[in-house]
């Protein structure tokens, strides 16, 4: 064993042990740019179609995962997103073996000096939370960033949103960038709200049972109501939702086509993996709200709400929390967009974070990297080094 390796090898196991007590070991041709380290870019969905079964199984073994992070979902996206958003998705091997998925797209960001091209998850205001697939999230990661700082392309930032630093991530994020020799600059993203059951005892969970009924109470004195919930399952949960989805249409009449297009095509995409609920909530015999909901690893997502009234949304969060519809999956997340409707429901606030790196010999990203700098420390947040 020479020195070199063995400073490599020392280097991995210390990592290795930071990360937060999980025994993970990076192989040594990280520190050393071995190629046994392979990375794959996925920019076609052709490409993506290709690697669908080792898709489903990284997304199977990945702690926290979601609707959001699987395949279809990201496809349905990018059938919506236009022409100007293109995927970037990186496969990471190691020694020939497929060990994880970063789930990247480009797109153009807004920024004070205009669009500027930036590498960023996709998706992020609807799934709160976004990483990348896989049992070695460290691995995966630093192996996407040491590719990501040698190669070319026409993007200007790499902008990492949503990430769960505290919980699911764990600091790896920030450890990849570290260990990539690549300064980054981390700043709050948003908050997404969870509703866990299971960290209720039954004082509490009678408290938000009688806000329930009371909610139910209230919505009776301003006429007939009936709740109704569906999960289309089986061969005919596609038509069976497009039935539904003709009767809850208008209940998104605010929102653009192409909008309307997209939330109706990832519906429709959970409906076939048998994991959409949908819960309506009529009145007079004519919906009035629903909750869109997409059933995942030990959670639930909600995708959508519409409710005419604060009470009306109490019942059907109420509705979702008590009525067996999460059987099983007792933790619900609503993204950054929906966090408000948990407000009396004893939520846990989550803050997600953003890491920005502002790619090197591109003038208008680093014109943007000193602008950015001259924010007070207390808006702009960490500088990772």
């Amino acid at each position: 064993m020479n020195a070199q390796w063995l400073r490599a090898y020392v280097g991995t196991y210390a990592l290795a042990c930071g990360m937060h007590g999980q025994a993970l070991f990076l192989h040594p041709s990280y520190a050393l740019g071995h190629p046994m380290i392979a990375v794959t870019e996925l920019t076609s969905l052709e490409q993506l179609s290709e690697y669908r079964l080792l898709w489903r199984s990284l997304h199977g073994r990945t702690p926290g995962a979601g609707f959001f992070q699987t395949r279809e979902c990201l496809e349905s996206y990018l059938r919506h997103a236009g022409p100007e958003v293109s995927l970037r998705t990186l496969v990471v091997s190691v020694a020939l073996k497929p060990v994880g998925i970063v789930p990247l797209v480009q797109r153009p960001v807004a920024s004070r000096l205009g669009n500027v091209q930036a590498l960023t998850y996709p998706m992020v205001d609807l799934a709160g939370f976004m990483g990348p697939l896989g049992p070695n999230p460290a691995a995966t990661m630093l192996g996407a960033l040491k590719h990501l700082r040698d190669v070319t392309g026409e993007w200007e930032l790499l902008d990492l949103r949503g990430v769960d630093e505290a919980g699911v991530d764990g600091g790896r994020t920030a450890n990849a960038f570290r260990m990539a020799e690549l300064p980054v600059s981390r700043r709050r993203w948003s908050s997404v709200g969870i509703i866990d059951l299971e960290l209720f005892d039954a004082g509490r969970q009678f408290q938000l049972r009688r806000r329930l009924l009371a909610a139910e109470r209230s919505l009776w004195q301003q006429g007939r109501w009936e709740h109704v919930f569906h999960a289309p399952q089986g061969w005919s949960a596609a038509s069976e939702f497009e039935q539904l989805w003709d009767q809850l249409s208008p209940l998104f009449a605010d929102q653009s086509a192409s909008q309307q297009a997209f939330l109706r095509d990832l519906a429709l995409t959970a409906a076939r993996q048998n994991g959409l609920g949908v819960q309506v909530l009529q009145q007079n015999d004519q919906p009035i709200g629903c909750l869109l909901t997409l059933a995942g690893n030990n959670r639930v997502d909600v995708l959508a709400a519409v409710a005419p009234s604060p009470v009306a949304a109490d019942v059907l969060i109420g509705r979702l929390l008590f009525d067996d519809i999460i059987s099983g999956r007792p933790r619900v997340v609503f993204n950054p967009r929906l966090a408000h409707l948990t407000e009396g429901w004893e939520p846990q606030m989550v803050e997600t974070a953003r890491f920005t790196r502002y790619r090197s010999l591109r003038p208008r990203a680093q014109l943007l990297r000193l602008s950015q700098w001259l924010r007070p420390q207390s808006t702009l947040g960490l500088r990772i080094h």
